[in-house]
């Protein structure tokens, strides 16, 4: 499996115009707020060639409610729920999962987190 062309394959699956920061894994320390991180790092081959992948999603904002966040989820599950995506190397199916708000230390903070359950096809190259 190729983490690589994963992360490139599901970044291209989301395309929000009104959040251009997307990070694989984590933040940067100074990063602009809304932001998403992405997870893709569980993966299961049992069912070789389909790859199966849990797909975290944390959408993070510094608000006084979880408004801005929702929004942005909605967005998210909308375009990927029960949705199928190709490229040149990858074809691949979201299945949400959970949703649910998260609160922080910082009650400024607001996060939103999703998992997905992603069914993987890669390409013979």
């Amino acid at each position: 499996m190729n983490k690589e062309l994963l992360e490139k394959f599901i970044k291209s699956n989301i395309s929000l115009e009104e959040i251009p920061k997307v990070f694989n894994d984590r933040a940067l320390r100074d990063a602009e707020y809304p932001y998403i991180v992405l997870n893709s790092s569980k993966g299961n081959t049992t069912n070789y060639p389909r790859v199966d992948i849990e797909l975290e999603i944390d959408i993070w904002d510094k608000q006084s409610n979880f408004s801005s966040v929702n929004k942005i989820a909605d967005v998210i599950q909308n375009a990927l729920d029960r949705q199928s995506f190709t490229d040149d190397h990858i074809v691949g199916t979201y299945y949400l999962n959970t949703r649910n708000n998260m609160d922080d230390e910082d009650k400024t903070l607001k996060r939103n987190h999703m998992t997905f359950d992603v069914e993987i096809y890669f390409k013979e190259e």
